[in-house]
């Protein structure tokens, strides 16, 4: 990663340009365009961030960001730190012995001594379940009374058939006159079953999005967590939900294509401009920004 940082730097140095005219053009903050030319990577936002930074940067200072972005993977992927492993080959567990594991005592015989303590551990928890099996068996299935008619019967007596109650014992009429029958009318409204209008969101204008554009800098606000999909100049650079209260910049030379699942929770702002909420609650949009050939 260091060298990436270097390239960007010498490049940006040999062209005789500020980190402050880089900000200006790629509206990148300062702060990730010292964080790359250091080569911390990881202190983007995200790697799609990093990666779509990367490539603008790049472009910039009139680099081919194919080699670096390679370069950029390369480092990604090799980034992980492996298991350490004792002599012997085995990697230890991280909190002490454990409870039980069979793998290391197949692949390391020296642990074959602590079998007879896995076992016995393994078996009283069986013996434990099975006690509580058998205790909610007798609770469910021993000496519950039936209600069925007023008559009291166990679950297992009327099972067997020997004292199931007749037809003349169940009062029906009964059991139906006492039943009340509600109707929507009687439901009596309550604060869970009442819409609050005014805690929804209300409408607002949308404006229209410029046209004539020479470069396109977008900046995008979110008000509210909402999943989005951001292409600059074809390549997909965001695909993913974004907090809410975050802000993204983007820099396109051709083109710019941003989805929204809830266009009412982004603000967007071109060169500068800022062009308000892009939709209504739950609004579903996809925006094309493109460079004037």
């Amino acid at each position: 990663m260091e060298e990436i940082g270097n390239i960007l730097r010498e490049a940006r140095e040999a062209r005789g340009t500020t980190l402050a005219v880089a900000n200006e053009r790629l509206k990148i903050q300062e702060k990730y365009l010292v964080a790359m030319e250091g080569g911390r990577f990881d202190e983007l936002p995200t790697p799609v961030h990093a990666r779509g930074y990367l490539k603008n940067y790049a472009k910039f200072l009139d680099l081919d960001p194919q080699p670096l972005l390679d370069s950029f993977q390369n480092g990604m992927q090799n980034g992980g730190r492996r298991a350490r492993k004792n002599e012997e080959g085995i990697v230890p567990p991280r909190d002490g012995n454990p409870f039980f594991n069979p793998v290391n005592m197949q692949l390391n015989p020296s642990q074959n001594q602590n079998t007879g303590d896995s076992m016995l551990r393994i078996i009283i928890i069986v013996a434990l379940l099975a006690a509580i099996l058998l205790v909610a068996s007798r609770f469910f299935f021993d000496g519950r009374e039936s209600t069925v008619g007023g008559i009291g019967t166990t679950i297992s007596e009327i099972l067997s058939g020997d004292t199931a109650p007749s037809a003349e014992e169940i009062d029906t009429e009964g059991i139906l006159e006492s039943a009340e029958v509600t109707s929507p009318d009687s439901i009596i409204e309550t604060s869970r079953n009442v819409l609050d209008e005014e805690v929804l969101p209300t409408a607002v204008p949308v404006q229209e999005l410029p046209t004539d554009l020479e470069i396109i800098n977008a900046t995008v606000e979110t008000i509210e967590r909402v999943f989005l999909i951001i292409s600059v100049d074809g390549e997909i650079v965001l695909q993913d939900n974004v907090a809410s209260g975050e802000t993204l910049d983007f820099t396109a030379q051709r083109q710019f294509d941003l989805s929204m699942g809830n266009a009412y929770a982004v603000v967007l702002s071109i060169n500068g401009i800022e062009y308000g909420r892009m939709g209504q609650p739950r609004e579903t949009r996809d925006i094309t920004l493109q460079v004037n050939q």
